[in-house]
């Protein structure tokens, strides 16, 4: 029989305690199960599972992240009693790289343990007792203010991604497939493509016109080669794109974020390459 946790109590206390050092981000290693709510486990065919009640089915993890945002963590149990954590999943190297390059945003990448190969999986996500979450073990996922920001930034793309018209999907499709082809090549035209820090783009006069104009931000990472001709480049990207009904104009360029001016970043939406992806999850 379960006894209340009362206000004040040294519970309650000892539990905001512990919670008080957790961040958004922070991971726990030592859990290994996980709580699904399934239809007789009919979609869960990749994972072992260990246990199952009428629509609750539990498997085993590698672990969790913490998703909650930090305000919420260390509020006092009795207000926010609840914790949201994601599945920790491995990926290869290969499968990282696409979330790295924001080309998958269904999943997390937590700095800590990437060396791992392990990131956080956003589309499953459990909510979990702050009393449970008191006897983990807590492991820092972020070690400064800018891989904080990116966790941060990477769960609200996740629920903030633009609906993009179907026949945009279509449009890019051969952009899409010669980016993926061409990755690992040697040539400029791969060095490019592994120099990309994301992929961003305007439509004119907005995505809801019977008539588009395209323009594409190839937008540059850190430590890219300066002998590329990106010119040269990303017109050949452009005329790949297929032209559709409804879009009339496809433009692009290569900069670096700062050469974006704040309205065009706000403006702009992240081309979202997971839901073209054919990468297995």
């Amino acid at each position: 029989m379960s006894t209340k946790i009362l206000s004040g109590s040294p519970e309650s206390e000892n539990i905001d305690a512990k919670l008080r050092a957790w961040r958004q981000g922070d991971v726990a290693l030592d859990v290994d199960w996980f709580v699904h709510i399934a239809n007789g486990n009919q979609l869960l065919t990749d994972i072992e599972v260990e246990e199952r009640e009428i629509g609750a089915v539990t498997t085993g993890a590698k672990g969790v992240v913490v998703v909650s945002q930090t305000c919420d963590i260390v509020r006092n149990c009795l207000k926010r009693p609840f914790v949201q954590v994601a599945r920790l999943v491995h990926m290869t190297n290969e499968q990282i790289g696409g979330v790295q390059r924001l080309e998958r945003p269904q999943f997390l990448l937590i700095p800590s343990i990437v060396h791992m190969g392990l990131v956080g999986d956003i589309d499953q996500i459990m909510t979990v007792e702050k009393s449970i979450v008191a006897d983990w073990t807590r492991s820092p996922g972020c070690t400064n203010d800018t891989e904080r920001r990116q966790v941060a930034d990477a769960l609200a793309r996740h629920k903030n991604r633009p609906a993009l018209p179907d026949e945009f999907a279509k449009v890019v499709s051969p952009l899409f497939d010669r980016l993926r082809n061409q990755r690992k090549s040697q040539n400029d035209e791969g060095r490019a493509i592994r120099a990309l820090n994301q992929i961003r783009v305007t439509a004119q006069p907005d995505w809801s016109a019977p008539e588009i104009d395209l323009h594409f931000w190839f937008i540059l990472g850190e430590n890219t080669d300066p002998e590329i001709e990106w010119e040269k480049i990303v017109e050949g990207w452009i005329v790949r794109l297929d032209g559709q009904s409804g879009f009339r104009t496809f433009s692009g360029a290569a900069v670096e974020l700062s050469d974006m001016t704040a309205d065009e970043y706000v403006n702009s939406d992240v081309w979202d390459l997971d839901r073209l992806s054919s990468i297995p999850s």
